[in-house]
C-alpha cells in the first residue's frame, strides 16, 4: 500500500510540475514516505526522474536542499536502478 501510494503521488508530482506549479510539485514529492523511496527501486528511480526534471524547468530550486535530497542517499546503490 505504501508503494502505490508513493508511486501515485510521484506521478501527481510529474504532473503538477508538466502544468508549471513546481511549488506545488515539490510538496506533492516531499509527502512520499522515506521509507517508500529506500525500499522500492520503482519509487526511488520516479523520485530522481523528478528530481532532474525540476531542476531542468525551474533551475532556481537547484540550491533548495530538500529538492537535492529528491535522489535520496541511496541513488548510487545498485539495487535502486
Amino acid at each position: 500500500m505504501i508503494r502505490s501510494r508513493a508511486i501515485t503521488a510521484t506521478r501527481l508530482a510529474h504532473a503538477q510540475l508538466a502544468q508549471g506549479a513546481p511549488d506545488a510539485a515539490t510538496a506533492t514529492a516531499m509527502k512520499v514516505p522515506a521509507e517508500a523511496a529506500t525500499q522500492h527501486a520503482r519509487v526511488t528511480r520516479m523520485l530522481q526522474e523528478f528530481g532532474a526534471a525540476l531542476r531542468t524547468t525551474a533551475p532556481g530550486y537547484r540550491a533548495k536542499p530538500a529538492v537535492t535530497g529528491l535522489a535520496g542517499p541511496h541513488r548510487d546503490d545498485p539495487r535502486h536502478r
